[in-house]
């Protein structure tokens, strides 16, 4: 499975994504069946304004799948595995917001890959990129929501988290 380049740069509706780095860890001989957590997501504040560092925690079946690399996304593993950005969404949760209906709002991510039929051993990955916004006005957001979004799905699963300065 091939890596993109560290230092590719894709904008996607005005904001520039970059590959930092993933890291596998394999798991195939002690998780098997349903994964027993939802992504894990943090997202840090850099020195340069409007300039983040998201690292995503998730757990991805062992054997996967040829996709083809949906609109929208960085890639992370050629023909296997892409972070795709959705936009902005209005989303229930916990957070706390200033938001008059109540709603956190977020950055939306999925984490896109195809499982092999009956794949029931899963890895570990950790995946770094950057964002950084094209226009200086682009719109604040309160958090980040990452979801797995397995083509061959048996579930979606999904983490919302904030950094300790929310302007994301």
């Amino acid at each position: 499975m091939a890596n993109p380049d560290n230092g590719s740069i894709i904008e996607i509706a005005g904001i520039n994504f970059k590959y930092i780095c993933h890291e596998k860890f394999d798991l195939s001989e002690s998780i098997i069946g349903t994964p027993p957590y939802d992504p894990l997501i943090k997202v840090e504040n850099t020195l340069e304004e409007n300039k983040y560092i998201v690292t995503v925690g998730s757990y991805i079946p062992y054997s996967l799948d040829v996709v083809t690399m949906p609109s929208s996304s960085l890639e992370i593993i050629e023909n296997y595995i892409y972070i795709k950005y959705n936009g902005n969404t209005n989303v229930n949760t916990l957070i706390p917001t200033t938001n008059p209906n109540g709603k956190v709002i977020c950055r939306d991510f999925n984490i896109v890959y195809e499982s092999k039929p009956d794949s029931t051993k899963f890895c570990f990955y950790l995946i770094t990129f950057e964002y950084t916004f094209v226009f200086q006005n682009a719109l604040q957001v309160e958090a980040v929501i990452i979801r797995d979004e397995n083509l061959d799905p048996e579930t979606s699963r999904g983490t919302v988290s904030t950094p300790s300065n929310p302007s994301v």
